[in-house]
C-alpha cells in the first residue's frame, strides 16, 4: 500500500517518482516545446537572410559594365531591324547589363552625321575622337565621355556610351546618333526615362 500513487483531480496528482505535481511537469514539457519551436523558427530566418545575403553578393560580382571593344560594331556584324535609324548602324554587342547608378527623366533629340545636324563638324568623328558609325549618345560636358546610357526605343534597348556633344546639348538633354537625317527627324524629340552608369 505504500507505492500507491494517491488519485483525485489532475491538478492534484503526484508523480511517485519526485513527488512534482503532474499539472507542473505538463507546464514544463510545453514551455519545452514552444522554446524548440521559436528556436527553429529563428535559425531558419538566419539561414533564409544568410543565404540571400551570399545570392545578393554573387550576382553582385557577376555584374560588370560590358568595354568599349565589345559594344563597338565589328565590320561583319549584322544590321539592327528594329528601330528607326539603325538599319544601317552595326549591331550593338549584347552584354551584361551595368549596375544601373541612376534613373532619371531626359529630353531626348536625335541627329546624324550630315552637314545640317553638325555643321563643320560633320566629318564622321565625335568629340571623343570615335567614328560616328555606331549608336551612341551625345551629351551635356558634366557627363563624362564613356558613361553607359539605356534609352529606351533605341538601339534595341542595349546599353550605349556617351562619346559626343552639342552646342545645344545642355541640362536635362540628349541628341542620339542615327544613320540618315529623316531617320533623325522621324525619332523627334521625347521625354524618356533613361538608366545611366558612370564608366
Amino acid at each position: 500500500m505504500k507505492d500507491r500513487v494517491p488519485i483525485g483531480p489532475l491538478t492534484c496528482l503526484w508523480i511517485r517518482s519526485g513527488g512534482i505535481p503532474l499539472w507542473l511537469v505538463l507546464i514544463l514539457a510545453f514551455l519545452a516545446l514552444v522554446a524548440a519551436v521559436v528556436f527553429a523558427f529563428v535559425s531558419g530566418c538566419e539561414r533564409e537572410a544568410e543565404g540571400a545575403r551570399l545570392a545578393q553578393e554573387r550576382r553582385s560580382s557577376s555584374i560588370s559594365a560590358p568595354s568599349s571593344a565589345e559594344n563597338q560594331a565589328k565590320s561583319g556584324s549584322s544590321a539592327h531591324t528594329r528601330g528607326p535609324g539603325l538599319a544601317r548602324l552595326p549591331q550593338v554587342q549584347r552584354t551584361a547589363r551595368p549596375a544601373t547608378k541612376e534613373t532619371s527623366l531626359w529630353r531626348v533629340s536625335a541627329y546624324c552625321p550630315c552637314a545640317r545636324c553638325c555643321g563643320k563638324f560633320s566629318d564622321g568623328i565625335t568629340a571623343s575622337g570615335t567614328r560616328a558609325d555606331h549608336p551612341l549618345v551625345a551629351a551635356p560636358p558634366e557627363i563624362p565621355f564613356g558613361t553607359w546610357m539605356q534609352i529606351p526605343g533605341y538601339a534595341d534597348g542595349a546599353w550605349v556610351q556617351v562619346e559626343d556633344r552639342g552646342g545645344a546639348i545642355k541640362g536635362r538633354k540628349l541628341d542620339l546618333l542615327f544613320t540618315t537625317h529623316s531617320d533623325a527627324l522621324e525619332w523627334g524629340v521625347k521625354w524618356v526615362v533613361v538608366q545611366r552608369r558612370e564608366p
